[in-house]
C-alpha cells in the first residue's frame, strides 16, 4: 500500500490540511444557492461540514488475487464534501435512473450487454437475409430495447417477408 501511496500519479503529500479552503469554497456555493431560493437555511448549514477532517486511506486484500494485492480507497467520511456528496446524490440520482445508460451494478451491466447481444444477432439476421433495405427494422429493434426482448418475443422477428 505504501507504494500506491508514494506514487505521485496518484497521491501528492500535503503540506497542510486543506479542509478549511474546502469549507469556504462550500460555504460560498450554500450561500448562493440560499440567497437565490433553491435551498432553505436548514440544507444551507447542513451541506457546510465545519468540523471538516482529511480523508483517510486504507487498503483491503484482495483475496482471489494471485499475490494478495491491496485495494486502496479513500474514505470521505467527515470531510468536507460528504454533506455535499449525499446533497448532490439525493437530487441526482432519481434522475440519473431514468437514463437509458444508467447501470445499476455489474449483473445490470451484464444484462444489458446480454440484451445487446440478442438484438445484434437480429440485425444481422435482418441485414443478411434481406439485404440493406430492411435496415430500418433496427431502429424498431432499439426501440424495444429496454423490453428485455429475446429473438422469438420480438413482435415481428417471425414475420419478415423479404
Amino acid at each position: 500500500m505504501l507504494g500506491q501511496l508514494e506514487n505521485p500519479l496518484h497521491y501528492k503529500t500535503a503540506d497542510s490540511d486543506p479542509s478549511e479552503n474546502y469549507v469556504s469554497t462550500i460555504s460560498g456555493w450554500s450561500n448562493k444557492w440560499l440567497h437565490k431560493g433553491q435551498i432553505d437555511q436548514d440544507v444551507a448549514n447542513w451541506v457546510v461540514n465545519t468540523k471538516a477532517r482529511p480523508g483517510k486511506a486504507f487498503g483491503t486484500i484482495k483475496t482471489y488475487k494471485e499475490g494478495n494485492p491491496l485495494r486502496l480507497i479513500t474514505s470521505c467520511c467527515g470531510t468536507t464534501i460528504e454533506n455535499l456528496s449525499a446533497f448532490t446524490e439525493f437530487y441526482l440520482k432519481p434522475l440519473a435512473q431514468t437514463l437509458p445508460s444508467f447501470v445499476k451494478a455489474t449483473t445490470h451491466l451484464k444484462q444489458k450487454i446480454e440484451d445487446l447481444n440478442i438484438y445484434i444477432y437480429i440485425y444481422i439476421y435482418i441485414f443478411q437475409t434481406c439485404g440493406p433495405s430492411y435496415l430500418f427494422f433496427l431502429k424498431v429493434i432499439f426501440q424495444n430495447f429496454g423490453n428485455r426482448s429475446t429473438p422469438n418475443t420480438v413482435p415481428f422477428a417471425n414475420k419478415i417477408w423479404c
